[in-house]
């Protein structure tokens, strides 16, 4: 005669957070055509023209998921970037699920992280041509300033290269 065995195990789950973050600095560096704290001025009050925010002492701005954010200094852009995901494991036993939770984790980990460099890649080539017209706008403001405390200006002329041409009257 036989007899049927029910074994229950226990379905034990871990639920484990996988996080990553990376980031890229920038320095700019601007000619000194106008005193330093007049150059970082300028700066800002561009990018805030362009749409950045400020955020106490610093400018933000979001792009592709990705926080870009002008230092207190006026002279460090910083791009960060972060990412999260959820996993969530079984086993046998508590400790099991938790292992296995654990490296699950940090393959997911490993896969967050490449995708966070991929985007902060894209941001960084956004970004620095973003910067390249900012500073275009700055070095023109900054130079028409420049000149105007130099003497009476008589003309300024854009050429379609980039190229500026300011006269004055000393």
């Amino acid at each position: 005669m036989s007899r049927g065995y029910r074994v229950r195990l226990p379905n034990v789950t871990a639920v484990q957070t996988a996080t990553a973050q990376d980031h890229i600095e920038l320095h700019i560096d601007m000619l000194p055509i106008l005193s330093g704290d007049e150059m970082t001025a300028l700066l800002r009050d561009t990018l805030e023209a362009a749409g950045w925010r400020r955020e106490g002492d610093a400018l933000v701005k979001s792009s592709e998921g990705s926080e870009i954010r002008l230092g207190p200094d006026g002279r460090t852009i910083t791009l960060r970037a972060r990412g999260a995901k959820e996993i969530s494991a079984r086993g046998v036993s508590k400790s099991e699920a938790k292992a296995r939770a654990a490296q699950e984790a940090e393959a997911a980990t490993a896969e967050i992280g490449r995708a966070l460099a991929k985007r902060l890649e894209r941001a960084e080539i956004d970004l620095r041509a973003e910067l390249e017209q900012v500073l275009q706008e700055i070095y023109a403001s900054a130079l028409k300033q420049k000149a105007a405390s130099m003497g009476e200006i008589e003309s300024v002329e854009d050429g379609a290269d980039g190229e500026l041409t300011i006269k004055i009257r000393v």
